[in-house]
C-alpha cells in the first residue's frame, strides 16, 4: 500500500502542458516570454468573463473569475475589481440586514427570514446572518431550525467570548430554561465550569473524585486497561498521566459537583451531572439525572437522544454481574475518551469490552460506527456483520444493512474528495515555497517573489513567498469544500483531517486545527505543518512533523541569495512535499534529507514574533510557519503572538513538550484594540472569498449541512434525506459522545444584531 496519495505529475492547466509538446525547445528566456504571453492571454479571457458576469449582476461568480485569473498573472485590473466587488457585496449584505430588522421589529419574522436567506447566497458575513436567522426561526416556533442556524453562527464566531455567549444561547434554545439568579460567587464558579467543559482534553478532564458506584466481586481481578487513560498506546499529550504531570488537569465534574444543590432545577446542569456520572461509571446515578432532565425540559430538542441513552444504560445494567461491571467501566472510559477527542482510547476500551462480553451486540455497533468514521472499511464491515448476527430486532438489522451497503462507495468518494483537496493544497504549497523544480518547471514565468513586507529584519522572521491573496484564499476555500465533503463521509478519516488542519491554520483557527490534528494523532500518525527553517547557515523550506517521541524537519529545498529553490539531495517523497498526506495503517519509507530530534535533545521551544524558536544544546533554529492565505503578522505585535502561539501549542499537545513558552497573552488596551482590528480585517478578507470562502470553513457542521453534503456527494445511490439523517445522527452519537451543555450565567438576550461581537 502506498503511504501517500501523490501524483507523479500534478494537474496543471492545459496551456502549461503545451510547452512540453513543442517540436523545438526555445532558450530559457524565450520560453519564459512565451509562457508569460500564454498566461496573460488566459488571465485576460477570465477577466473578460468576470466583467460580463459583473455587468449581469452575478457579483459572486464574477469575483470567483477575477480571483482565478490571479492564479495565472497578478494584474491590477483583477485586484481592483475584487476590492470593488468586496465593497459591493458587504454593502448589499448590510442593506439586507437593515431591511430585515424593520420586518423583524414589526413582528414579520417569516418575511425577515426570507430577506436574510436571500442575502445568504452572497457568502458574506454568514455567522451574523445565521444568528439573526436563528432569532427569526425561534420566534416562528421552529426551535430545531433556529438551533441549526445558531450552530453555524457559533462555528463562525471570531472569539471565545462571543462563542461562549452563543453557546449559552444554544442551551436556552435546546432546553427552554430560564437562568437562575446567581450571586457573583456562583457566577464565577459557573464560568469556570463552562471553561473546563469547553477545554475537555486540552487542560481539563471529565474524571471526578467520587469513583465508580460499583465494586468488583470478591476474587475478581481488576483489569488495568479498564481505564485507558495513560495506556501505552496513548498519543496525545493531554492525557493527565503523560510526563507525570496530572496536576495539569482540572476536573469539570468536580467543579460542577460543588454547585449541585444550587443548580438542582437547571436542566443544563442536571444533564451535565448525568454526563459526569456516566463518564465515571455510575450508571444508576446517570439514569436518575437523565430522567430528571426530561422532567425539567420535557420539550428539549435532544429528548429522543436522552431516551436512547437511558435505554443503553438500562441494557448495560442488565449485563451479567461479573462481566457487566467490567464492560460498564470500559464504556465509561470510552465515553470520556471520545469527549476528550482521544478516539484511540475509545477504540481500545470498546475492543476490550467486546473481548470481555463478545455476545453483547451494542459494543459491535459502536465499534462499527467508530471504524467507519475513521474510514477503516474492512474492520467496520466485520463489526456491522457481527452486530447483525447478534441482533434479533428487524429494524436494528436494517440499520446494519444500510451501513454495510454503502461502505465501499463511501470510501471511493472519500478518496476522490481528498485527492481533489490534496491537488489544490499541494499546488499552493509549491507556489508559496517557490518549488519550481517540484513538477512546476513549466511555471517558471510564475516564479514567486518575497513579499514587500519581508525586508530588513522582518525578512528573517517570516516564511515563504507571496501568492496573490484572493487567489490563495479562494483555493484554500475550494480545498475546504472538498474536505468537508470527505469528512461528511468519514469524520475522523486521517487523510482528510491532515489536510483540514492545514486549512484551519491558514484560516487563523488554531482551536479547530487541534481538533482535526487530534483525529490524526489518535491514529498514531505525526501531525505536521510547513515552515521555513533558519539558523547556522540554514535557510530551507520544510515539512515539520511532530510525533510522540521525536520531531522531524523534512527539507524540501534550499534557497540561494536570490530566493531560487534548489532540490534537496534526496527527494522529499514522491510528491516532493515530504508526503503531504499519510495514510493510516501503512508503512512509510523515511529516506528524506532531514533533521530528526529526540525529545530529550530539545532544550526549549518558544513562540516569539510570529515564529517558533527551537533550542538544542548548542544550536538554535527559527521555525517560520507559512502565511499563505492572509497577510503575515508584523513583528512583535499581538497578532504575531497569537499566530505563533497556534503553532507552539502543537509542540505542547502532541510531543508533550510541556515547557514550551507561549507569547504573552496579556495585552495592553491598545493592543487589544489593535489585535481585534487585525483579526477582524483578516476575517473580513477571508469572508469575502466568494462561494465556499473562509467564512464557510467551520469546525462544526450541522446535521442538516452534513446530510445535504452526503446527498450531493453520494447522489448516485439515490438514498433519501431521512435515511442519511439517521445515518449521520447515529455516527454523531458515537463520535461526539455526550458534550456538556454550557450553563447560562445570565439571562439570554435575544437581540437582533448588526455586528457579531
Amino acid at each position: 500500500m502506498n503511504v501517500f496519495r501523490s501524483r507523479a505529475v500534478r494537474r496543471v492547466p492545459l496551456l502549461f502542458v503545451a510547452f512540453f509538446v513543442l517540436p523545438l525547445r526555445p532558450a530559457a528566456s524565450d520560453l519564459q516570454k512565451n509562457q508569460k504571453k500564454e498566461l496573460e492571454s488566459a488571465a485576460k479571457a477570465l477577466n473578460a468573463e468576470a466583467r460580463s458576469l459583473e455587468k449581469s449582476g452575478k457579483l459572486v461568480e464574477a469575483r470567483l473569475k477575477y480571483a482565478e485569473s490571479l492564479g495565472y498573472i497578478e494584474e491590477k485590473e483583477a485586484s481592483q475589481a475584487i476590492s470593488r466587488l468586496d465593497d459591493k457585496l458587504k454593502n448589499d449584505v448590510k442593506t439586507a440586514i437593515v431591511s430585515a430588522q424593520k420586518l423583524y421589529d414589526a413582528g414579520k419574522y417569516k418575511e425577515a427570514a426570507q430577506v436574510l436567506e436571500q442575502a445568504w447566497i452572497l457568502r458574506t458575513a454568514q455567522p451574523l446572518l445565521a444568528y439573526d436567522l436563528a432569532l427569526c426561526y425561534n420566534h416562528l416556533g421552529d426551535r430545531q431550525k433556529a438551533a441549526e442556524y445558531l450552530d453555524q453562527a457559533i462555528a463562525g464566531a471570531a472569539g471565545p467570548k462571543i462563542r461562549g455567549r452563543l453557546k449559552q444561547t444554544r442551551t436556552n434554545f435546546t432546553t427552554a430554561e430560564t437562568t437562575i439568579a446567581n450571586n457573583d460567587s456562583t457566577k464565577k464558579q459557573l464560568e469556570f465550569f463552562d471553561h473546563l467543559a469547553e477545554t475537555l482534553g486540552n487542560g481539563s478532564s471529565a474524571e471526578d473524585e467520587l469513583g465508580d458506584e460499583e465494586v468488583l466481586l470478591e476474587g475478581d481481578v481488576p483489569d488495568p486497561t479498564a481505564s485507558v487513560r495513560g495506556g501505552a498506546m496513548k498519543f496525545t499529550a493531554t492525557d493527565p498521566s503523560r510526563n507525570g504531570k496530572p496536576s495539569r488537569f482540572s476536573s469539570a465534574c468536580t467543579a460542577l459537583q460543588s454547585m449541585k444543590e444550587t443548580l438542582a432545577n437547571s436542566p443544563a446542569a442536571v444533564f451535565d451531572l448525568a454526563n459526569c456520572a456516566e463518564d465515571n461509571n455510575r450508571p444508576d446515578e446517570a439514569m436518575r439525572f437523565l430522567r430528571r432532565y426530561l422532567e425539567l425540559a420535557p420539550n428539549a430538542l435532544d429528548s429522543l437522544r436522552v431516551h436512547q441513552r437511558i435505554a443503553e444504560l438500562e441494557a448495560l445494567k442488565a449485563l451479567p454481574t461479573q462481566s457487566g461491571v467490567q464492560v460498564r467501566a470500559l464504556y465509561a472510559a470510552a465515553e470520556r475518551s471520545i469527549e476528550e477527542y482521544q478516539y484511540d482510547g475509545a477504540l481500545i476500551a470498546y475492543t476490550k469490552a467486546a473481548e470481555s462480553l463478545p455476545e453483547f451486540p451494542l459494543t459491535h455497533w459502536k465499534l462499527g460506527l467508530l471504524q467507519e468514521a475513521t474510514g477503516n472499511v474492512a474492520d467496520a464491515r466485520k463489526q456491522f456483520a457481527r452486530y447483525r448476527e447478534l441482533e434479533t430486532d428487524a429494524e436494528a438489522q436494517k440499520r446494519a444493512d444500510f451501513h454495510l451497503a454503502i461502505l465501499d462507495e463511501k470510501r471511493k468518494k472519500y478518496d476522490e474528495e481528498v485527492s481533489e483537496a490534496e491537488d489544490i493544497i499541494a499546488d499552493l504549497l509549491n507556489r508559496s515555497m517557490n518549488l519550481t523544480f517540484n513538477g512546476l518547471e513549466n511555471r517558471s514565468a510564475l516564479r514567486a517573489h518575497r513579499a514587500p513586507v519581508k525586508k530588513g529584519n522582518a525578512a528573517k522572521k517570516l516564511g515563504g513567498f507571496t501568492v496573490p491573496l484572493p487567489y490563495a484564499q479562494q483555493q484554500i476555500a475550494s480545498a475546504a469544500q472538498h474536505l468537508q465533503a470527505a469528512l461528511a463521509l468519514f469524520p475522523i478519516g486521517a487523510e482528510a483531517n491532515e489536510l483540514m488542519a492545514l486549512v484551519y491554520l491558514q484560516s487563523l483557527d488554531g482551536r479547530s486545527a487541534i481538533r482535526a490534528f487530534d483525529a490524526v494523532s489518535s491514529q498514531h500518525l505525526p501531525i505536521s505543518f510547513y515552515a521555513e527553517i533558519r539558523g547556522h547557515g540554514v535557510d530551507r523550506p520544510a515539512k515539520c512533523e511532530l510525533s510522540r517521541d521525536h520531531i522531524r524537519f523534512i527539507f524540501l529545498a534550499s534557497y540561494d541569495k536570490k530566493g531560487v529553490a534548489k532540490p534537496p539531495s534526496r527527494q522529499a517523497g514522491q510528491d516532493g512535499l515530504g508526503d503531504l498526506v499519510i495514510e493510516a495503517q501503512a508503512s512509510r519509507a523515511l529516506n528524506f534529507e532531514d533533521f530528526a530530534f529526540k525529545l530529550s535533545e530539545i532544550k526549549k521551544v518558544e513562540a516569539k514574533d510570529g515564529q517558533i524558536l527551537f533550542r538544542l544544546e548548542h544550536d538554535t533554529y527559527s521555525v517560520s510557519p507559512l502565511a499563505i492565505a492572509f497577510y503575515p503578522p508584523k513583528e512583535g505585535g499581538p497578532f504575531a503572538r497569537r499566530f505563533s502561539n497556534d503553532y507552539a501549542r502543537l509542540f505542547v499537545r502532541y510531543p508533550g513538550l510541556e515547557d514550551t513558552k507561549l507569547g504573552a497573552e496579556g495585552l495592553t488596551g491598545y493592543e487589544k484594540f489593535k489585535l481585534g482590528m487585525d483579526i477582524a480585517n483578516a476575517g473580513m478578507n477571508m469572508a469575502m472569498g466568494g462561494p465556499g470562502a473562509f467564512a464557510a470553513i467551520q469546525d462544526v457542521i450541522t446535521v442538516v449541512q452534513t446530510v445535504r453534503m452526503l446527498q450531493s456527494t453520494m447522489a448516485s445511490l439515490k438514498i433519501s434525506y431521512s435515511a442519511w439523517a439517521t445515518n449521520v445522527e447515529e455516527e454523531q452519537d458515537v463520535l461526539l459522545g455526550n458534550p456538556f451543555k454550557p450553563i447560562p450565567t445570565e439571562p439570554v438576550r435575544l437581540a437582533y444584531l448588526h455586528e457579531l461581537k
